[in-house]
């Protein structure tokens, strides 16, 4: 169990590091509990576990990639330590109404709490709230707000799940003479209007990594959303996403291609 893993550490303290090789894992000290590549599978099993633990209160985000057990999440573990793992009755749909009857505990009581039930269980919480968490996903999806000429539909659905593909610039840094590698970054951004000789508007987008700064110019028009691209201009200084390619650079000033822009 996610929860009693964590408990067992001396810090309390659950990672989420990225690599290009595994993609995000999951960590409780030395142990990797899952990563998204090769079986991903059994990734967005516990993937969904973390979720759900932190929407229950359970666990708490401390930073980007560092989650912690909350005081109820210690409280949870003390008062059910004695509980075994949950079993599927083969492969029965389970319900919440259903779960009294599709549940066998291993020479135990019964958890006090459909939430203790749930948190024993991967299966057992995908069944029951995989359409919930779905709807929510789907609710509260990132909005992509400026795509390239140069990407296509099927490129842009690669760049935003397949990070093998790419250099996550906030873990890796960035190497300036690369100009064959896609480069992921995730911060702050500065977005200023600028007019060119034929009266076209286009939007100049830069943000510095570390000593470097990387400046590209978009057109306006392939900004997915006019007012939104207004409203970002106006604050000028916006959180986000940018997938991009070096095109050159000169003394710490890199010229970028910016493939895609999203929420961050």
């Amino acid at each position: 169990m996610l929860l009693k893993k964590i408990a067992a550490t001396n810090d309390g303290i659950l990672l989420t590091p990225f690599n290009l090789e595994n993609g995000v894992s999951i960590q409780v000290g030395k142990e990797i509990i899952a990563s998204e590549y090769p079986n991903r599978r059994n990734y967005t099993k516990w993937d969904a576990i973390l979720k759900n633990c932190i929407n229950w209160g359970y666990i708490e985000q401390k930073n980007k990639d560092v989650y912690a057990l909350t005081n109820l999440g210690y409280k949870y573990v003390d008062e059910n330590e004695d509980i075994k793992e949950i079993e599927l009755c083969g492969n029965t749909f389970l319900t919440p109404e259903s779960l009294n009857t599709s549940i066998h505990i291993n020479n135990r009581k019964s958890p006090s709490s459909l939430e203790g039930r749930i948190l024993e269980s991967g299966e057992v919480m995908e069944d029951i709230l995989g359409a919930i968490k779905t709807n929510l996903e789907n609710s509260f999806e990132k909005r992509i707000l400026y795509v390239s000429n140069s990407v296509s539909d099927n490129e842009v659905a690669l760049l935003r799940t397949d990070y093998k593909k790419l250099v996550d610039i906030n873990e890796f840094g960035i190497d300036t003479s690369n100009r064959k590698v896609i480069y992921r970054l995730c911060g702050i951004a500065i977005f200023k209007r600028k007019v060119d000789e034929f009266l076209n508007q286009n939007v100049v987008v830069s943000a510095r990594v570390g000593d470097v700064l990387i400046e590209s110019i978009t057109t306006f028009d392939n900004w997915k959303s006019k007012s939104y691209a207004n409203n970002v201009l106006s604050a000028e200084e916006y959180e986000c996403t940018i997938w991009f390619k070096i095109l050159s650079d000169k003394d710490n000033l890199c010229k970028v291609q910016i493939l895609l822009i999203e929420e961050y």
